[in-house]
């Protein structure tokens, strides 16, 4: 990469990030669902509308506290370690001051959303009165990457990490 051609977008960011520009974000206690039927079949499906349909809001918060470990978990524990790594210039691919500065605004970023996830489980639990079961400890991200690498030469899974990570 070449330092001269590298655009920061460090100035915009100062001025959008979430972060720094918007108010907490609160669940709202109306009649909507929690989480869309969509995106849970499950709840759908013939035998559980007739023989468990009073499980649905159960079924529905579930799945979104699912979703919001997967948020957390992809976004500090994948993203944020690859964006780290270049900000702190401990990536194999040397990148200019101002790229690793702008991949600071992505650790912050990352982070930042996971908190939101967070936060927005912890609503969830004190608006609904449902726990979230057990969670799992990893996602099918934290094990594919490394497979991926273990498949390369080492000099390489630095930049097929960045790679992953882009496409994820």
């Amino acid at each position: 990469m070449n330092a001269i051609d590298y655009q920061s977008f460090a100035a915009a960011w100062e001025d959008r990030a979430t972060i720094r520009t918007r108010p907490r974000r609160t669940l709202e206690n109306d009649s909507r669902l929690i989480f869309p039927l969509s995106r849970q079949p499950l709840v759908l499906g013939a035998t559980f509308t007739q023989q468990c349909s009073h499980l649905r809001d159960f079924v529905l918060v579930q799945s979104l506290y699912k979703f919001i470990n997967d948020v957390v978990i992809f976004e500090t524990e994948i993203v944020d370690r690859t964006a780290r790594a270049i900000a702190k210039n401990r990536f194999a691919i040397r990148f200019p001051f101002a790229c690793r500065y702008d991949a600071m605004t992505v650790v912050v970023d990352e982070d930042y959303h996971a908190l939101v996830a967070m936060d927005f489980m912890q609503q969830t639990v004190a608006l609904t009165g449902i726990k979230p079961i057990d969670l799992p400890n990893e996602i099918e991200l934290s094990r594919a990457i490394p497979a991926a690498l273990a498949l390369v030469p080492e000099h390489l899974r630095d930049a097929l990490e960045l790679i992953c990570v882009a496409i994820a």
